[in-house]
């Protein structure tokens, strides 16, 4: 894929990546008895409950400084995190979706959330923080 076609590619990846978390956030419920025994309490569901959600919302907070990373022209024209951008969020789109349709176990989540969500979000943390000391060094 060239340059040009990296930009609207990260940016559709990263909005179906947002509308699976959004999704998996809603629809939550079939997962997180998934992730429990058979015979289980509501005090243990509860808590499967709340690790799902703090998983879940971390994945939106990381998407989140990836996309205003992106929008604010932070990484836009950077290619190397235009494609691991777009290989994580299209990894995850799939694999979000098995994890709803066939509710896998709540370990799976952590395994997509690391490789989907974190090591990209990392990644835009540190080109924002670069180019902002880069840009006060500058100065």
């Amino acid at each position: 894929m060239d340059k040009t076609g990296l930009i609207p590619a990260r940016f559709i990846t990263m909005i179906g990546h947002f509308v699976m978390l959004i999704m998996a956030l809603n629809c939550r419920d079939t997962n997180v008895k998934a992730c429990l025994p058979y015979s289980y309490d509501t005090e243990e569901y509860l808590g499967k409950d709340r690790e799902l959600v703090i998983g879940l919302s971390l994945g939106l907070a990381f998407l989140g400084v990836e996309i205003f990373g992106f929008l604010f022209g932070f990484s836009m024209f950077m290619p190397l995190a235009a494609s691991i951008s777009v290989a994580a969020h299209s990894f995850a789109c799939i694999l979000l979706s098995y994890w709803l349709i066939d509710t896998w176990d709540c370990v799976f989540f952590w395994w997509v959330f690391f490789l989907c969500s974190f090591i990209p979000g990392f990644v835009e943390i540190c080109i924002i923080t670069n180019m902002m000391v880069v840009k006060r060094i500058a100065c």
